[in-house]
């Protein structure tokens, strides 16, 4: 295992010092160069020897959308607001979590102080949040609370009713529009130090949504939400991939994701066969199925095929020049 690692280490030194010729002697634009492999891993281990030697990268990496926090704090607003919807004051949990969220800046003692207040039956609704927040806009006699609640708090109320009217009078994609305006996301993101990365979530989030919506315009927010719900049960992700890095560096690239890009010089790294054949599902070797079972699962023979497309894509990517590496298994 020393003696792998030992060549592991070589050859990741090895091509960062021929990057580095071709960039710093060579006069090599540095987004000219891919570095190609099958395992995000790989990507990473290299990334330590190109910041030692300063060489610029730019690598993508591949996110869930639904993951991300802004994502789930809009989804966190819909899923309060069809709550509320359905049954009154049942989404007062949600609601002590929205109100935590940093783009709404509201100090966290304000909002225990609130949360205490409504739990001491100060409202209409006994222990209702939702409640003791509205009464406090609405009534006549101030005085009747012992402090009046921040006024971000206010802000922010004000606008979940406002959403929840709105919710059952303009379609989902404008409801989602709302929130992002006037609940601020879009001014979150763009005085963000990411701005760039946080608009693309934005509107990466409204073509998924609108996507949905496109497939059956006739759902309401309760299905939508269900849909999401599912999808986070079941793993499924709705990617979407960042840069990382300097956009005219070195790209570090998976195989997959070099597909249709093209570059002058191109380094494969580890082309072994328990490298790329590893993430390979159907190459269990301890049991074999009967043929009746999963009739369209590939047989052996077709992924082999299916790895020796994904290996000749990578190949295919260079221009000019293309170095292959590889490490030597045997004892």
């Amino acid at each position: 295992i020393s003696k792998i690692k030992a060549q592991c280490q070589g050859f990741m030194v090895d091509i960062t010092s021929n990057i580095e010729t071709l960039v710093n002697n060579q006069g090599v634009s540095p987004e000219k160069i891919a570095v190609i492999f099958r395992e995000n891993k790989i990507g990473a281990d290299l990334l330590k020897f190109f910041k030692a030697k300063n060489i610029p990268y730019a690598v993508s990496k591949k996110e869930n959308l639904l993951e991300l926090s802004i994502v789930k704090k809009i989804i966190q607003l819909l899923q309060y607001i069809a709550a509320e919807n359905a049954n009154p004051t049942t989404g007062d949990g949600l609601l002590f979590e929205i109100l935590h969220f940093d783009l709404f800046a509201i100090p966290a003692i304000e909002i225990a102080k609130a949360t205490i207040q409504a739990r001491e039956g100060k409202a209409t609704t006994k222990n209702s949040l939702r409640f003791f927040l509205q009464d406090w806009i609405h009534t006549k006699k101030p005085s009747l609370f012992d402090a009046k609640p921040h006024p971000q708090i206010i802000h922010v109320a004000n606008l979940l009713e406002k959403w929840i009217k709105d919710s059952v009078n303009v379609t989902i994609i404008q409801l989602l529009e709302n929130i992002i305006v006037e609940g601020k996301f879009l001014d979150f993101a763009l005085q963000s130090r990411d701005k760039n990365w946080q608009l693309e979530v934005l509107r990466s989030t409204m073509d998924f949504i609108k996507e949905e919506m496109h497939r059956k315009p006739d759902q309401e927010l309760s299905e939508l939400l269900s849909l999401l719900n599912m999808m986070e049960s079941e793993n499924i992700s709705v990617p979407l991939y960042r840069l990382i890095g300097n956009e005219h560096g070195v790209n570090l690239l998976t195989a997959h994701g070099s597909k249709g890009l093209e570059f002058e010089y191109v380094f494969i790294v580890q082309a072994i066969s328990t490298f790329w054949e590893s993430n390979n599902p159907t190459s269990n070797k301890h049991f074999t199925l009967p043929d009746t079972v999963f009739q369209t699962t590939p047989t052996a023979h077709e992924n082999s095929e299916e790895i020796r497309r994904l290996f000749y894509v990578a190949m295919t990517r260079a221009e000019e020049n293309l170095q292959i590496s590889w490490i030597s298994l045997k004892p």
